[in-house]
């Protein structure tokens, strides 16, 4: 395992559900592992803390950019694995990316900018500090200014997390082609290997990895002990098919759809978009 690999896990980023109990997703589907790639910065107490503070200061945009970078660098100077984690990105970036041909480094909302803050910061490159509203702030080491049609240039955007790319099509491209800048690279610090790479690839885009959710992975994992056999037994059914591990799962336990509906508001809208999904592909 990699250094992001062995984070994910002694943080809890990366969590493996009991074989009754997969955890629900935003999309409205369900899957045996969770992650929250955020706890990197040290746990998910941590990591909360700074979620709140983002949220408590991200509406400031010129000053937020300054404040962010002061922020994630104490937590660079002071946290050896948080240290670690950011030191491998920005070597996997050296590595692989000329950087006299990129411009910015850009982050979008919000758990992005637990990476490309420092990172911009380590490498001595404009910020592009991404709303998912479409507004872009640039900042230099934290002095902004909002970006204007027809600035132009490359960016190398930092991403927490690929799963579908959607948030890529949605949110970050647009607001930089608005602003004439291309994304010929993008570094994602997990990969979950839902296709969203994939298509990235085909438009175009350059992908960079941290960690890749793999069968090497969790074989690595079950032999550190760090998930059952039963967990790795699920997490390979998923891996192979997730509509098929779905489907067999909501055969062989009847009473989960209903026990998720019971649930709180946010699990219960998760189910219910399950089952409507379900019902129209029938």
């Amino acid at each position: 395992m990699n250094i992001i690999e062995k984070e994910l896990f002694n943080t809890k980023a990366l969590r493996i559900s009991g074989s009754e109990n997969p955890f629900w997703y935003a999309s409205g589907t369900f899957g045996p592992f969770y992650i929250n790639t955020h706890f990197l910065l040290g746990g998910e107490e941590t990591a909360s803390s700074a979620l709140q503070y983002i949220n408590e200061h991200k509406k400031d945009k010129y000053d937020f950019p300054g404040i962010m970078t002061r922020y994630m660098l104490e937590y660079y100077n002071e946290n050896l694995k948080y240290k670690e984690v950011i030191d491998d990105l920005i070597k996997r970036i050296k590595d692989n990316v000329d950087l006299n041909d990129i411009d910015f480094i850009s982050g979008g909302e919000r758990r992005d900018w637990f990476f490309s803050y420092i990172c911009a910061y380590i490498l001595q490159k404009p910020h592009l500090t991404i709303y998912k509203n479409l507004i872009i702030m640039k900042s230099i080491n934290g002095t902004s200014d909002r970006l204007f049609d027809g600035e132009g240039g490359k960016t190398l955007h930092i991403a927490d997390l690929v799963t579908e790319g959607s948030s890529y099509y949605k949110y970050w491209l647009p607001a930089l082609k608005k602003v004439n800048i291309t994304m010929p690279w993008t570094i994602a610090v997990v990969d979950r290997q839902q296709g969203g790479t994939r298509g990235l690839v085909s438009a175009g885009i350059h992908v960079i990895t941290g960690a890749v959710f793999s069968k090497t992975l969790f074989e690595s994992a079950l032999n550190n002990g760090e998930i059952t056999k039963s967990q790795y037994g699920m997490i390979k059914k998923y891996m192979k098919s997730p509509d098929d591990f779905m489907r067999e799962f909501v055969s062989t336990h009847p009473d989960f759809l209903r026990n998720s509906i019971d649930k709180d508001e946010k699990i219960r809208e998760r189910a219910i978009a399950f089952i409507k999904r379900s019902d129209t592909k029938r």
